[in-house]
């Protein structure tokens, strides 16, 4: 198994098997080049006579673009001084580990202008690989940062597979933010060798409470003499 940016080095261990001395060339299905690293059985001749093992090595960093899994045919021609060959083939396979990232974002559906609300985001990696956070921002209450944080991490600093990052982030509204008032967050993350970048956006809208009222006040009699009672009705309503 290998990440995204991951170097995966190939060990590719040849025995000549036949009966004379060969010269070897190569051709491999993800254009490596193997290199001599040492002779596994042999008397370091530079000749790769008959009996003997010699071991080649060959790198390849794996691209967002591999296929997934990442299957390497490799295949080695060995030609003798008459220009006889004989060649064989070996195949290895590598599952891609891919990086993913949910977030969620939470908050009241309505509330006052001067109330303080309080916003909950979760992050969680959903993926196969270690995340590390590069960015997380909202569109009202700006970067989300660790003075946010609230618990979740093992305590080593890493998003891992599995693991949910909970954020808790107060907002005063103000009553100029619009009616109702959407925001988004966004958080993104990349893996260990900075690759295979992801990122997930959540939104969460606040309806705006504004005060209302209504009053209506009328008198029991249109005329009255000097000392006669006039009553008063006082209706008051809510419409806020």
């Amino acid at each position: 198994e290998a990440m995204i940016g991951e170097t995966v080095t190939y060990t590719f261990t040849v025995e000549n098997t036949g009966e004379s001395m060969l010269t070897l060339t190569w051709d491999d299905s993800l254009g490596l080049v193997p290199v001599f690293d040492h002779e596994q059985t042999g008397d370091n001749d530079a000749l790769f006579e008959p009996g003997e093992v010699w071991v080649y090595t060959a790198s390849h960093v794996v691209l967002a673009s591999d296929a997934d899994p990442m299957t390497n045919t490799a295949t080695v021609r060995g030609t003798d001084a008459e220009g006889n060959y004989d060649e064989d083939s070996d195949d290895e396979s590598v599952n891609i580990l891919h990086a993913s990232i949910d977030l969620t974002k939470e908050g009241p559906a309505s509330a006052m202008v001067g109330e303080t609300i309080t916003y909950y985001l979760n992050v969680t990696n959903d993926g196969e690989v270690d995340l590390y956070i590069t960015s997380f921002t909202d569109s009202l209450l700006g970067p989300i940062g660790m003075s946010d944080y609230v618990s979740g991490d093992d305590g080593d600093g890493i998003l891992e597979p599995g693991e949910t990052w909970c954020y808790e982030v107060d907002y005063t509204v103000l009553g100029t933010e619009g009616d109702p008032f959407p925001n988004t967050a966004r958080v993104d993350a990349e893996n260990f060798f900075g690759e295979d970048d992801v990122y997930d956006e959540d939104s969460c809208s606040v309806g705006t409470l504004h005060p209302g009222i209504s009053l209506i006040k009328s008198a029991d009699k249109a005329e009255a003499m000097i000392g006669e009672t006039v009553t008063y009705t006082f209706t008051v309503e809510n419409t806020g």
